[in-house]
């Protein structure tokens, strides 16, 4: 499966530079990326419950992509409610185990913080919080490499959250 860990590498780089970016356009493309590649991985390992959430996730990826242009409309805000609505009803529909849960609740996190979240130190820690989730679902599903990448992520991320919150601190 060479596939699998060249894509768990690919993965980890991508992570590693979501978690230093401050354009929220940059992150929404990489976490694009980032969301195809991790369907093809929990496709390789015959994932399902994985596979059905990410096929939610890279839709609402996709669409998140033109979220200045849908946010100009008032309806706008029953698109990641949707989106959290679906992820909870077809991931219940498929929860075999307590660890099947994970790959539910991780995305409805990161749908309300891409659509909803406007300060990016905020956004660093609601994301280590859902990368924390997929760590254990990944550990679970024998997915290790990529396992690491979330342990990345999540360190960068509070790296991250740790330098900026240092400027942003009042004096």
């Amino acid at each position: 499966m060479i596939i699998l860990i060249i894509s768990q590498i690919i993965a980890v780089i991508i992570d590693a530079i979501i978690a230093f970016s401050n354009n929220k356009k940059k992150i929404l493309i990489l976490t694009f990326s980032f969301n195809l590649l991790s369907f093809f991985m929990y496709f390789l390992k015959k994932d399902h419950v994985a596979m059905t959430s990410y096929i939610l996730i890279i839709s609402r990826s996709f669409i998140y992509l033109f979220q200045d242009k849908l946010k100009k409309h008032k309806i706008s805000i029953f698109i990641p409610l949707t989106f959290i609505l679906l992820h909870i009803i077809l991931g219940l529909k498929s929860v075999t185990t307590f660890w099947n849960l994970l790959p539910i609740i991780a995305p409805c996190i990161v749908c309300y913080l891409l659509w909803f979240e406007k300060k990016r130190q905020n956004m660093r820690l609601e994301q280590a919080l859902s990368d924390l989730l997929w760590f254990i679902h990944n550990i679970y599903s024998g997915l290790y490499i990529v396992s690491i990448s979330r342990i990345i992520s999540i360190s960068l991320g509070l790296i991250a959250y740790k330098k900026n919150f240092r400027k942003t601190k009042p004096e």
